[in-house]
């Protein structure tokens, strides 16, 4: 940008990476981009003139935002982006060219911060690859079921069904609710990269939530979320997987539904299986 923030995307065989230790980049954020630079039609043109380059910010020294596209084996095209004069419209220019044109661009699709292009879907797991859960043996839970192929959501065709394999208690295991818990990680997003140095002020050694995800596909996945309490309404969460080395802060309103969804009475709910037999026994209607 004009104050020279950047930031470099580059594609690997395992996707698009960002700078330095090549944390993953949103991948439709990223294809977003390029059918837009691809798609960008021929503008109306407005200026000509070296000096029309300063003022329209479109110059190699003076710009709003500059794109460098590396195509293999060929050289860098540059692209100059500068003033708007409307609603998603933008003065533009091509490096080595003195046409100045008009296209319909914003530089909102181009930002400069690292953190704006975290692909914050990264700890996902979608719910057909996940086989069972351990909540730190004092509840394991396992998919018994043949899962069908997820879609983007994480969703499956069918329905899982699910078992307890080392609860003692007589109670129902409350299928909705590990359903429930499962489409949440399926679903999970980070609000920010905390680093790989472990931050402080959290209670690691008390989390909140631990517990392994057992993966039909990969190795298992350990989950620990910590909580910090700072002022007033100011708590804050950050969590840790076996599948990263950094760590990373959710929105609190993802934290507490993930805590409250794992909650043991909500997984096995409060009736043995005889209570619930005997509850829907006395509320069935006499005449049916």
């Amino acid at each position: 940008d004009a104050e020279d923030k950047q930031v470099k995307l580059k594609r690997t065989n395992g996707g698009w990476t960002l700078p330095g230790p090549g944390f993953p980049a949103d991948p439709d954020k990223v294809n977003q981009l390029l059918d837009q630079l691809t798609d960008l039609a021929d503008g109306e043109v407005v200026a000509r003139t070296e000096s029309a380059r300063k003022r329209f910010k479109v110059a190699a020294d003076h710009f709003e935002r500059r794109i460098t596209l590396q195509p293999r084996d060929q050289d860098p095209i540059r692209l100059y982006f500068g003033t708007s004069p409307g609603k998603d419209l933008i003065h533009a220019r091509v490096e080595n060219k003195k046409a100045i044109q008009v296209v319909r661009f914003g530089t909102y699709d181009a930002p400069v911060q690292v953190a704006d292009w975290h692909d914050k879907g990264v700890l996902q797991i979608a719910t057909d690859h996940i086989a069972g859960i351990n909540f730190e043996g004092e509840l394991q839970l396992r998919r018994t079921d043949n899962a069908q192929a997820s879609n983007k959501d994480g969703k499956t065709g069918g329905t899982a069904q699910w078992q307890t394999t080392n609860s003692t208690e007589d109670k129902t295991l409350q299928q909705a609710a590990v359903s429930q818990l499962t489409q949440q990680l399926a679903t999970l997003r980070f609000e920010e990269v905390l680093g790989e140095e472990e931050p402080d002020g959290y209670n690691w050694n008390e989390p909140v939530l631990a517990f392994t995800v057992q993966r039909s596909d990969a190795e298992p996945v350990e989950y620990r979320l910590a909580q910090k309490s700072g002022a007033k309404d100011e708590t804050r969460y950050a969590l840790k997987t076996s599948s990263r080395k950094e760590y990373f802060s959710l929105a609190k309103p993802t934290a507490r539904q993930l805590v409250e969804t794992a909650r043991r009475k909500n997984l096995l709910g409060s009736e043995s299986p005889e209570e619930a037999s005997g509850s829907a026994s006395a509320n069935k209607n006499p005449a049916e």
